[in-house]
């Protein structure tokens, strides 16, 4: 339940490419210190985290969108709508 995740894809030319990361992009982790990136060949691992991903999108509890400005703002549920939080869906999925 890392707060940023690790895994990055990719669209190059057609080419799906999905990498995992031992650091999030912030400049802590890209100034002052040795992290790696490597991608991930095998094909159903890579549609396992490409779930993961998909799942992370569809949170409407815990993630925050960039605005044009800058500023950042948390996503709610719009009236009526369940709450899908990404930390909750991966502990239901893991029962």
């Amino acid at each position: 339940f890392l707060e940023h995740s690790r895994a990055f894809l990719f669209r190059n030319g057609g080419k799906e490419d999905v990498l995992i990361s031992s650091a999030d992009l912030m400049p802590r982790n890209l100034e002052r210190r040795i992290e790696a990136a490597v991608p991930i060949e095998d094909a159903r691992h890579r549609a396992e985290i490409r779930r993961w991903m998909e799942m992370m999108l569809e949170d409407n509890r815990q993630a925050w969108d960039l605005r044009p400005d800058g500023s950042y703002v948390q996503r709610t549920p719009a009236p009526g709508e369940p709450e899908r939080g990404t930390q909750r869906m991966l502990l239901e999925r893991g029962r």
